[in-house]
């Protein structure tokens, strides 16, 4: 009985904590250049389609970064020679919502890179068309479109040099 409830307690004390960690900042929990087995092991079998030169783990995620936006998102981790190479992050949201800061990348761009010289043109919801940038050696490509006047379509694509070859 003793060891069942220890037991209990640990799982509460590490449930209580992932959700903590998430809540508090966009953690995907791996980086950039580590083993693909990590991403795997969080995020399920990758996918290997011929077309391209990378294998890929795909997630649809309510939360991508739980009171940072980005809600209902589709991620895909990047695998190429045994490591992470990057990620991407994919929403699909009507025009309608576009005030609506959890849904749209934007914000999420906005929120964090917003002193971020080439981001400090995204001045308006409403901002179509795509921009990069660079911090410590880690690439973000943001792409923003209208489809059929209704569909606002973006993504945020985000890796390293040694990796940006195979990701196009």
């Amino acid at each position: 009985m003793k060891k069942k409830l220890i037991f209990k307690y640990f799982i509460f004390i590490f449930l209580f904590s992932f959700n903590q960690a998430i809540a508090e900042e966009c953690d995907l929990e791996f980086e950039i250049g580590d083993e693909a087995s990590k991403a795997i092991f969080l995020y399920g079998e990758p996918k290997d389609d011929p077309e391209y030169s990378y294998i890929f783990i795909e997630e649809q995620l309510k939360f991508v970064c739980p009171d940072h936006g980005m809600e209902d998102a589709m991620i895909y981790i990047l695998l190429r020679d045994d490591e992470i190479g990057g990620y991407k992050i994919n929403s699909y949201t009507s025009k309608e919502d576009r005030e609506d800061e959890k849904k749209f990348i934007y914000f999420y761009v906005k929120e964090n890179f917003g002193n971020v010289e080439e981001v400090k043109d995204l001045n308006s919801p409403d901002w179509t068309g795509s921009i990069s940038w660079e911090i410590n050696n880690i690439y973000y490509f943001y792409y923003k479109f209208l489809k059929n006047n209704r569909r606002v379509e973006e993504e945020l694509f985000v890796t390293k040099e040694k990796f940006g070859k195979y990701f196009k």
